[in-house]
């Protein structure tokens, strides 16, 4: 017995060496991965100088105050984002640059607060550099608040550096968070890039980015932008809250499948979800493809397609933005099927097939329905009706965003019963599409669009409306339109008509008043649209009543115009017959009244109108016009003219 003690003391001790000889393993083994440890105080550079080929440098907690440079196979690791931060001691330079033909990881670290600007060109005060032909692994790495990009891959046409992020954070830098050059290759899984002061992924040349399970949000300018012959894989990820979401350029070929593309906020031809266009050369144009994906709550628009580009759209989510859900223009092109298009400002615009939406509602043989009795909304009855069909739409106030795909009639209980209404910050509440014809709108008031009230690609006829209180135009023609407007009120707009492209429009018996620019607008860079005014009153617009430029032609013909900054302004071509032109008195906005302002050879005939009581009645080029020899005027006797 008295021998159990020491037995029993031998054996504890042996159990506490066992079990330090396993813990001295253990720490060995760990510090078995790091050929070299640095800590505080010491030089980064000097130990990356030294090492060999595959070396494993370990970085303490702390602060390193270096600019460092790789060029040779190693890894780089930190005890964690937040313990070991890397912070460049040289100005206009970046914290890292890694080059040459390297493989190089860095893992758990942050990279932050380069300033500065640049010594030479790229070499700027960025997060990280890489050049050359180096391949590059970032794992658990933060690069945030440089005064540069956070991220330059520095390609050329014969190098091709490349970039593998993983659960990483790109954050808070004060130009781009990742730009692409040259041939440059980048990936992105399970990571983030947000609020830097550019674009988040600005990629060009013959770059490539994929992303992957990553997120790409609150970015001042845009989520990615992609130029020239730059590619794009993008699965399973977010872009959102950024000033646009992604933006397609030139020949870009992009792929988006499982994507969430929402909530983009830019204004003044921003706020896109997607928007794809290209120089339209048909050596340079850019392929979309859109699969499994959602783009929704965007300013503008959803998907706006332009200039050439091409997308493909399938089983994708366009909901809730506040302009189109998909615009597309007349050299562009979507094809698709089986999308979700719903809620937004108006879901198809321009050119957009309607093919590619999904109908609200199972199509009918019948040949009359009613809203709100055979359907709960006007678009529901729109995709239901057959071709021909006449939805009537009783009293009360109605949500707009409507698109007319097809020959249908609405007809309202008159302009002060059936309103509709544009959606809240939403645009236009019309939309006519290229592809609709024998479309009617009788007996209704459209009012409250962000921008245009009724925009127009297909043929269309408006009676007894009213188009009132929008940021725009009450109506705009775009494309070939075909419009004719009889006994409708458009006022209280910025413009009330707004006519270019190679429309013709027909705007007979009906009054353009108090619109805060022009009555009738009629002008295009590039079309040569028409336009005949009837019987109409076009008065009270701030700063003009007609105004008809550039390769227009219009003819007026017995219609007052009176009380406008100016009556009318022709630098088009117009044909002015037996119009009565009095009271334009000038505005604020230097409209000095003129009665009648052309520019030469502008009015090939201009007869039998009464022009009198303007501030100026002609201008000279007008006056020539209008009361040439041989062809008496009755304005000659009252008519003042301009000659300055």
């Amino acid at each position: 017995m008295r021998d159990f003690p020491v037995v029993m003391m031998l054996s504890l001790l042996g159990l506490l060496v066992a079990g330090a000889d396993e813990l001295k393993q253990g720490v060995e083994t760990d510090q078995s991965s790091c050929t070299r440890v640095i800590e505080t105080g010491q030089s980064v550079q000097e130990a990356i100088d030294s090492a060999y080929v595959g070396d494993v440098l370990c970085l303490g907690a702390g602060i390193f105050h270096e600019n460092i440079q790789i060029v040779k196979d190693l890894t780089l690791r930190g005890s964690g984002q937040s313990a070991t931060l890397l912070k460049g001691r040289r100005a206009n330079y970046p914290i890292g640059i890694i080059g040459g033909e390297a493989k190089v990881t860095l893992e758990k670290l942050t990279m932050t607060s380069a300033q500065g600007n640049c010594v030479a060109r790229f070499v700027c005060a960025h997060g990280l550099l890489v050049q050359g032909n180096a391949q590059v692994t970032l794992i658990s790495v933060r690069i945030s608040n440089n005064r540069q990009a956070g991220l330059l891959l520095w390609g050329t046409s014969w190098t091709a550096p490349q970039v593998a992020i993983t659960d990483s954070e790109i954050t808070d830098n004060r130009t781009n968070g990742i730009q692409l050059l040259g041939r440059a290759r980048l990936q992105l899984i399970r990571s983030q890039i947000a609020r830097s002061r550019f674009e988040a992924i600005q990629a060009r040349d013959q770059s490539h980015v994929t992303v992957l399970e990553s997120s790409i949000s609150n970015n001042e300018v845009d989520g990615i932008s992609m130029w020239d012959q730059s590619t794009l894989e993008l699965q399973s990820s977010q872009v959102v809250q950024n000033r646009s979401g992604i933006i397609i350029r030139d020949g870009v070929k992009a792929v988006i499948r499982h994507g969430q593309i929402s909530d983009h906020r830019g204004r003044y031809n921003q706020g896109f979800g997607i928007l794809a266009y290209s120089d339209e050369s048909p050596s340079n144009t850019g392929t979309l493809v859109i699969e499994d994906s959602s783009i929704t709550g965007n300013r503008e628009g959803g998907l706006v397609v332009r200039r050439g580009a091409s997308v493909t759209l399938t089983n994708t989510r366009i909901i809730g933005n506040h302009a189109c859900g998909v615009e597309v223009d007349a050299s562009a092109e979507v094809q698709g099927q089986a999308n979700e298009i719903q809620s937004n400002g108006a879901d198809l615009c321009g050119y957009a097939p309607s093919r590619i939406r999904t109908p609200l509602a199972p199509p009918t043989d019948r040949q009359e329905l009613r809203v709100p009795e055979d359907y709960a909304t006007i678009q529901q009855a729109v995709d239901a009706a057959p071709a021909g069909a006449m939805i009537r739409i009783g009293a009360g106030s109605y949500v707009g965003g409507l698109t007319l795909w097809k020959p249908v009639t609405l007809r309202g209980s008159g302009s002060e019963q059936s309103q509709i209404q544009a959606s809240e910050d939403g645009q236009p509440a019309i939309s006519i599409i290229a592809e609709a014809y024998g479309v009617q709108l009788i007996g209704l008031a459209i009012q409250g669009s962000r921008w245009d009230g009724i925009e127009v690609y297909g043929e269309a006829v408006l009676q007894d409306c009213k188009l009132t209180q929008h940021g725009r135009a009450g109506l705009t023609t775009q494309g070939t339109a075909r419009v004719s407007i009889r006994r409708c009120q458009l006022s209280q707009n910025n413009f009330g008509l707004s006519v270019s492209g190679d429309t013709r429009v027909e705007f007979i018996e009906s009054e353009a008043s108090e619109n805060k620019y022009e009555g009738v607008s009629v002008g295009s860079l590039t079309g040569n649209p028409q336009v005949v005014i009837r019987k109409a009153r076009i008065f009270k617009n701030i700063w003009t009543g007609i105004e008809i430029a550039g390769n227009s032609l219009a003819r007026v013909e017995e219609t007052e115009v009176a009380s406008n900054g100016n009556g009318i302004s022709v630098s088009g071509t117009a044909e002015l017959l037996n119009n009565t032109v009095h009271g334009n008195q000038g505005s604020p906005f230097g409209h000095k009244g003129y009665g009648i302002l052309a520019e030469e050879e502008s009015l090939p005939i201009c007869s039998g109108n009464r022009v009198y009581g303007n501030t100026i009645d002609f201008n000279e080029a007008a006056a020539k016009a209008c009361q040439r020899v041989g062809l008496p005027d009755a304005s000659s006797a009252q008519g003042r003219a301009d000659t300055d």
